[in-house]
């Protein structure tokens, strides 16, 4: 029950939530770049802070990250960059990854707004669908971190094993991954608060 309060009180706090993104804009964009897909999701939350991007070819690094570091000129602001991970990018679809740049533009929101609810990664999770973003949190938490080619392998290899089942039912796994900090049924929950909270 605390976390439905909390959530509540952080949308009432932000004057959340805002109208859905437009998903054909947001494939449009990341057909360009991620970095555009970024700076389309940017416009649309209203967030001006400066942010930098990088990817990380790292396989144990996160997903995706926020870094923060404050700037020496000024100690009021802060240099911030989301940090990907390459094969994520590579693999992932466009729902999950406009899941993980949502989550890390809501805390960018949080934090610029010294939001006392910065330090939960669930009401975090909850401030990106209120950004607009409830259907890629909803489509975009299962994903294959695994190139094409390897998913249309296992998917051979599992048509094959419907055939004979002792060769390769044993061997078939697609590496499925799950994003985010709320169980499916919060998701659930929080993405019909959300739109409930939308309508007029």
């Amino acid at each position: 029950m605390s976390l439905l309060n909390d959530a509540v009180r952080m949308l009432e706090q932000l004057e959340l939530p805002l109208p859905v993104h437009c998903s054909n804009e947001l494939e449009r964009a990341y057909e360009r770049s991620h970095i555009d897909l970024l700076y389309a999701m940017q416009v649309h939350c209203n967030i001006t802070q400066e942010l930098a991007v990088c990817v990380h070819t790292k396989q144990s690094a996160p997903v995706a990250r926020l870094l923060v570091h404050r700037k020496k000129i000024h100690p009021s602001s802060y240099g911030m960059v989301i940090e990907l991970r390459e094969s994520f990018l590579e693999c992932a679809p466009t729902q999950s990854v406009v899941y993980a740049l949502a989550h890390e533009l809501a805390h960018v929101l949080l934090l610029t707004r010294n939001s006392p609810f910065q330090i939960s990664e669930k009401l975090t999770d909850i401030c990106a669908m209120a950004l607009g973003y409830e259907h890629a949190v909803l489509g975009g938490r299962q994903y294959v971190e695994a190139s094409e080619r390897e998913q249309k392998a296992a998917q051979f290899k599992w048509w094959a094993s419907s055939l004979v089942p002792q060769l390769w039912r044993s061997t078939v796994k697609l590496p499925w991954k799950t994003l985010g900090y709320l169980t499916e049924d919060e998701v659930t929950q929080y993405a019909e608060l959300v739109q409930t909270l939308r309508q007029p």
